[in-house]
């Protein structure tokens, strides 16, 4: 092992993973929403690119 570092980095990832999950998960549900209930309509990926975005910049 090299150090300390490497649960660091392990624990960073896992974060990033688990944040992805749960924003698609979010994602997911707001598609099965009612219209009037989802709100405005989105392109789909319009409205994930800017979270995928701020996941790459967090690694």
């Amino acid at each position: 092992m090299s150090g300390g570092g490497d649960g660091a980095e392990v624990e960073a990832l896992f974060h990033v993973a688990q944040d992805k999950v749960l924003l698609k998960l979010q994602a997911n549900s707001q598609w099965s929403m009612p219209v009037a209930a989802a709100g405005p309509s989105l392109d789909p990926t319009a409205a994930v690119d800017p979270l995928d975005r701020d996941l790459v910049r967090r690694i």
